[in-house]
């Protein structure tokens, strides 16, 4: 969709964009005429995020994002601005987590971080400019850059090539490299099997019945049964009581924002998940618009075999959100919230805007490849623990404990001979209701502690904390404030 705001509208905004938790804008395209627009995506109410953008463009205003609010944090994928008139991305004091951003800026910042307080993390991504009359980058706060190329400004620091930048700069000038920072790769989900909707098959053909009542497990069997690629669930609230597996023939499942109860008389295992990837295939399976009412120990989905599973736009009331086997295959997160996630096994498990709220363990990685652009937590938690050789990679996004801490002891990380690297802020209003660890590192018969006093303080809030680069593994992976 295009928004064009036309002539003489100076003070237009093409999209005043606001959702907590979960929300998305993609594949969007906004326009302002030479001489209108304030700004094409304005997010500067309270609470901005957390939520994402996606595939969007934006030609003139004079802001083309404009993010405020210390609350909570937003991600960005695959966005391209040019021709704006004050800034092409300004932050006011949230995190920001931004994976393939072009920019052409002609004599105005391509970047404005304005506060101590604001954090942003660049993943991959092109700055242009020519004939600045001010830098490139305006920052007073942090911003990390992971393999970022920017062209046509003076290096921030002498001999600073521009080319894949790696490395933290904190205000104006003080860049630090960080060549060994991030090791897992950036992988984008596979493109969406898309066919005619006139193919597609509904799961009421089968005798699916709405209501939590009624225990709709057999007819939802039927319709993935039925050998159509695409299944579409009409809204509604439906339930099921026992796990439905989900055969290589389905390519795609269209939840319509309808919601699955696993029902009282749950009559399967809690380590198991409600929907079951278990056929391989070498065709990607798409799961999208789909809350998921999952027991407190039922795992939403469970993924073991050698297949792609890309899961979008989907919340769950349960605690737990995704158990990927050892033999399971790539699994990608889009806009999702709220349970933990389980992972072991080789193949990496890529997630953008993830939101996890909850007590426990919100992401337990065993030996596997786990990369996050962009997450949230609230409750007192550990946010990933990473054994047995695992990496966990975290870019960008913001914890947040609420309440006080039970355990001041406890780390928001923690690693057992494995690795880890995160970028984030920390949130904490009122003393005792954060963090005082930020990881505790075991490696071999070696244990370290990272706390958070070597940090700097969010002004703005309390306790909060910037976490630009927080690193541990082995003694060579080391740690960089």
């Amino acid at each position: 969709m295009t928004i064009d705001v036309g002539l003489k509208n100076k003070g237009a905004i093409g999209i005043d964009f606001l959702a907590s938790n979960m929300g998305a804008l993609r594949n969007l395209k906004l326009v302002a005429r030479e001489g209108s627009g304030l700004a094409g995506i304005s997010m500067v109410r309270k609470w901005a995020g957390p939520a994402i953008l996606e595939h969007i463009s934006v030609t003139g205003f004079e802001v083309g994002i404009d993010v405020s609010s210390y609350s909570y944090c937003m991600t960005l994928n695959d966005i391209h601005l040019s021709g704006q008139h004050v800034a092409s991305v300004r932050n006011h004091l949230n995190s920001l987590a931004i994976q393939d951003i072009t920019i052409h800026a002609d004599g105005v910042p391509a970047i404005v971080n304005d506060a101590p307080d604001g954090l942003i993390v660049l993943v991959g991504g092109e700055l242009h400019g020519s004939l600045p009359a001010r830098p490139l980058i305006e920052n007073k706060g942090s911003i990390i850059m992971h393999g970022t190329s920017i062209e046509g400004f003076e290096a921030i620091a002498a001999g600073t090539s521009w080319n894949s930048l790696q490395g933290v700069l904190t205000g104006q000038g003080n860049w630090k490299p960080a060549a060994d920072a991030w090791k897992l790769p950036v992988l984008n989900a596979p493109e969406a099997f898309g066919e005619p909707v006139k193919r597609w098959v509904s799961v009421a053909q089968f005798g699916v019945v709405e209501g939590d009542d009624h225990d709709s497990t057999a007819a939802f069997r039927k319709a993935f049964a039925s050998g159509a690629a695409t299944i579409y669930i009409p809204h509604g609230d439906y339930a099921i009581r026992e796990p439905i597996e989900v055969p290589a023939s389905v390519r795609h499942i269209v939840g319509m924002n309808s919601s699955i109860k696993a029902g009282g008389e749950w009559v399967k295992k809690d380590d198991q998940g409600m929907f079951q990837i278990d056929s391989p295939s070498a065709a990607p399976l798409l799961i999208e618009r789909l809350a998921m009412r999952a027991g407190m120990d039922v795992f939403a989905f469970e993924v073991s075999a050698l297949r792609e599973v890309v899961l979008r736009d989907i919340p769950t009331t349960g605690r737990n959100f995704l158990l990927r086997k050892a033999t399971g295959g790539r699994v990608f997160l889009d806009n999702t919230c709220c349970g933990a996630l389980h992972v072991s096994g080789p193949a990496q498990v890529a997630a953008r805007q993830y939101d996890t709220e909850g007590g426990g363990v919100r992401v337990y990685n065993s030996g596997a490849p786990v990369w996050i652009l962009g997450i949230k937590t609230e409750r007192a938690n550990l946010v990933a623990q990473t054994v047995a050789g695992g990496r966990t990679e975290v870019l960008g996004g913001l914890i947040y404990m609420v309440e006080k801490n039970p355990a001041p002891g406890a780390p928001a990380f923690s690693l057992t001979n494995a690795s880890m690297t995160a970028s984030f802020t920390d949130e904490a209003w009122e003393a005792g209701r954060h963090f005082e660890t930020y990881l505790l590192n075991e490696q071999a018969e070696k244990t370290t502690r990272i706390g958070r006093e070597g940090f700097k303080p969010r002004s703005q809030g309390g306790n909060g904390r910037m976490v630009p680069l927080l690193q541990g593994g082995p003694p060579a992976a080391g740690n960089q404030k």
